[in-house]
């Protein structure tokens, strides 16, 4: 249930945001966008070299990244990079 909380409450919160800074977008919007952004990272069998494919980032996307302060560079920096 907390985490259905802290979803709404990040969804209304942005919400504001991007109205505050005159782009409004509808709660549908704006999960349309976050579930567009994807990153994946692929490994070499042995290990010494790694690929990075990441998805391209829609109006609506960029403009919840600026809402947030998010910086639109997306590189993925190697020690980020979670093994599982």
């Amino acid at each position: 249930m907390l985490l259905c909380f802290m979803t709404l409450f990040f969804e209304r919160f942005l919400e504001l945001l991007l109205r505050k800074d005159n782009n409004p977008l509808s709660p549908d919007r704006i999960r349309y966008a976050l579930a567009g952004v994807h990153s994946v990272v692929i490994e070499g069998a042995n290990k010494n070299k790694t690929a990075t494919i990441l998805s391209k980032l829609s109006s609506d996307a960029e403009k919840n990244f600026k809402a947030l302060n998010i910086s639109l560079d997306r590189k993925v920096k190697q020690d980020v990079v979670t093994k599982f």
